[in-house]
């Protein structure tokens, strides 16, 4: 896992805003893929509000934009909605 906040670290600086954007998304597919939705969506929702702030909908990867975390965003919360079976 910690090689995934090494980006994040490395982009904390004033002129690297779009960095820290797509190293919060990275991070939070991470969270994801290991069940911690929590720690996911905090992620994403510092990569949109950094995103929102810039005024821009993408960083340089063509992965990380704003539709595409607000749509991993609605699907948590379309996941954690669900009841659970018993």
């Amino acid at each position: 896992m910690e090689r995934y906040w090494r980006p994040l670290e490395l982009a904390t600086g004033p002129g690297q805003p779009a960095d820290q954007a797509r190293a919060h998304d990275v991070l939070a597919y991470t969270h994801h893929a290991l069940h911690q939705e929590d720690r996911a969506r905090h992620h994403w929702d510092q990569a949109l509000a950094i995103l929102n702030r810039l005024g821009t909908d993408q960083t340089d990867d063509p992965e990380t934009t704003a539709s595409g975390i607000q749509t991993r965003l609605a699907e948590l919360d379309q996941h954690q909605q669900r009841p659970t079976p018993t």
